[in-house]
């Protein structure tokens, strides 16, 4: 095969050729000794980074509640940080596809958006060491028909 066909030029990889098929960058400076690994790590921590899960706000007018919404393969899990009177105090509503929660101060009412349909009923929240957490199954949405009966009116005889 010609070296000029498949990228490769005197034996070394045409770099020029591989940032223009994929668009971008190889995440490591190619020019660099195959022996210094240390790129590996900041790779890696950048892409778990981008992956996780990252903690939302909720403001009140007086007090900056910190709350994390993450799932699991059947679950959404929201965790929200809270003083015990706070959580006392603090009425809990589940939804297909949000979480109400009443009773801040001054009347405010929050809502969370979630990020999948839930089974509402199946919202347990326990308040345990400054944090009300709530554990919501997900939704299973099966992609399956239904026989559907077509009616006829009845034939009248004349």
């Amino acid at each position: 095969m010609d070296n000029s066909k498949n990228g490769m030029s005197n034996g070394d990889f045409n770099w020029k050729n591989f940032k223009q098929f994929w668009g971008s960058e190889f995440p490591f400076n190619h020019h660099d000794k195959i022996d210094d690994l240390s790129w590996v790590d900041k790779y890696v921590q950048d892409a778990v980074t981008q992956f996780l899960p990252k903690p939302l706000h909720i403001n009140s007018h007086t007090k900056n509640y910190h709350m994390e919404v993450f799932e699991t393969h059947n679950n959404v899990v929201v965790k929200l940080h809270l003083s015990e009177v706070e959580a006392r105090n603090v009425t809990v509503f589940a939804g297909v596809n949000r979480i109400k929660l009443e009773g801040f101060p001054e009347n405010n009412r929050k809502i969370i958006k979630l990020t999948t349909y839930v089974v509402p009923e199946s919202c347990i929240a326990v308040f345990k060491n400054g944090i009300l957490q709530l554990h919501l199954r997900k939704q299973t949405i099966d992609d399956y028909f239904h026989e559907v009966v077509v009616k006829f009116p009845k034939k009248t005889t004349n």
